[in-house]
């Protein structure tokens, strides 16, 4: 299963590893000119820390090219207008392919974050056609055979499914995919029960290489392992894990008690563990957020391997991002006619920043809950509304229909206006605190009680 490991190792060992350019060239057809094209990756699989590895804008044909050096297989997700589709960069490889963005009347999708579909033209043994095919395996198995999802798959369905991802592992040529099966195996045995956790742990986990940049690996850690210190008595009760929390100096202590286990003696595997579940804790009531970020930070500069600290780093930045109180990102708007829009646009009041896709289910429902919530809150707040999408007709057209919603604006530079905040789906929503510092980010949007958190911090 972990050959792919061994060959990473072999070439470290012996000169390290390069980064070769990775070329992306693409066509879609249903592009709004000058739209925005990018490649999604992620810092780690366990703080979630999105970033636009490269982007380019596509031509009035909607032809565009994509490049990025690569040291490594990276799992990334090709965005056009944050619709979304995933694809697998192997270094020095040259991808011709084809996306198709959905209209909104094709699609039932609430939020409309997977409307993007991929045809890769070449090469035709690409990483991400041999994932494809195991998924495609998995999902015509799950839908033909489970008939009631809601309940627990059998140990017989999940040996024949099993059986059948083991057959194609056997034939695909990309070690990463064989290990991408035989994660998706594993995850199959925990969600039946065919294998105690323990046995489980054993196999797939103790002893072996930790698969960082494996999607399906990770995938199955966090399956494992969530909410593993706060509902796992045999290995911490509550009140020693608050107390080890909030009263202690420092992580080690509750490091240690986590050798309970049993199968958590590898001190990489078993900082990892923390991390996440430190992650967990952190929006956990009654333990202290101060603590669970000090934890991170002092993992961040003495864990045991360069990707663990890279990791609680990762983490603490980005569970605190949200309340960081930093200065906002210089934010250039113009109105329809192109004159400029002050930024914030009323000093000394928050500014509620909404970034929109007018053409979206998901940004016009929340569009229509937002006139209420400006008619007792404008005295304190300015809500603006951006469209963060490429084409202005519709988002016209929706502000001419809605006279008494918040101010329409236009980003001068909308990449850079995605990239600074970061922005990872829409819609998104910042609020700008009365100095024009970030208090939150994401903030609530409009469905989740909006008008109750501003009334919260306008007390303060």
């Amino acid at each position: 299963m972990h050959r792919y490991i061994y060959l990473l190792f072999f070439i470290l060992l012996f000169g390290g590893l390069k980064a070769k350019e990775t070329i992306i060239s693409g066509k879609l057809p249903n592009a709004t000119p000058g739209e925005y094209i990018r490649l999604i990756a992620y810092r780690d699989f366990i703080s979630w820390d999105a970033y636009t590895l490269t982007g380019t804008l596509a031509d009035d044909q909607g032809n565009f090219v994509l490049k990025a050096d690569v040291k490594d297989v990276m799992y990334v997700q090709i965005d056009a207008g944050f619709r979304r589709v995933d694809f697998y960069l192997e270094p020095g490889r040259q991808y011709d392919i084809i996306l198709k963005k959905q209209l909104l009347q094709e699609t039932s999708s609430y939020g409309q974050n997977n409307t993007l579909s991929l045809e890769i033209r070449s090469p035709e043994n690409s990483l991400t056609a041999q994932i494809g095919e195991i998924n495609d395996l998995y999902n015509s198995f799950m839908s033909n055979r489970i008939q009631d999802s809601y309940g627990r798959m059998s140990r017989k369905l999940a040996g024949e499914l099993e059986t059948i991802l083991t057959e194609k592992a056997g034939e695909t040529a990309h070690p990463y995919a064989q290990d991408y099966a035989g994660y998706i195996i594993a995850s199959l045995k925990l969600m039946s029960g065919s294998q105690s956790k323990n046995n489980l742990a054993v196999e797939y986990l103790a002893g072996q290489p930790i698969l960082y940049d494996n999607i399906e690996y990770m995938g199955f850690f966090h399956s494992f392992f969530s909410k593993f210190l706060i509902s796992t008595p045999s290995i911490v009760s509550t009140q020693d894990l608050f107390r080890l929390v909030n009263e202690e100096l420092t992580y080690k202590p509750l490091l240690d008690t986590m050798l309970r286990a049993g199968y958590l003696n590898d001190i990489p595997l078993r900082e990892l563990v923390l991390i996440k579940n430190l992650q967990e804790l952190y929006f956990f009531p009654g333990f202290n957020q101060s603590k669970v970020l000090l934890f991170l930070e002092q993992l961040s500069t003495r864990a045991s391997s360069v990707e663990n600290r890279m990791i609680a780093a990762n983490t603490a930045k980005a569970i605190s991002r949200g309340s960081t109180h930093e200065p906002a990102p210089k934010t250039e708007l113009t109105d329809f006619s192109g004159k400029t829009i002050p930024f914030p646009p009323s000093p000394g009041k928050y500014t509620y920043l909404c970034l929109i896709d007018p053409g979206q289910l998901a940004s016009l429902a929340e569009l229509n809950i937002l006139p209420e919530i400006i008619k007792t809150h404008s005295d304190r707040v300015t809500f603006v509304c951006v469209n963060a999408v490429a084409g202005d007709q519709v988002f016209k057209n929706l502000a001419q229909h809605n006279p008494n919603g918040p101010i329409y604006a236009l980003p001068k530079d909308l990449i850079s206006l995605i990239s600074n905040y970061p922005v990872t789906r829409l819609p998104w929503f910042i609020l700008i605190d009365r100095k024009g510092n970030i208090s939150a980010n994401p903030a609530p949007s409009p469905s989740e009680d909006l008008a109750g958190y501003l009334n919260r911090m306008l007390k303060d």
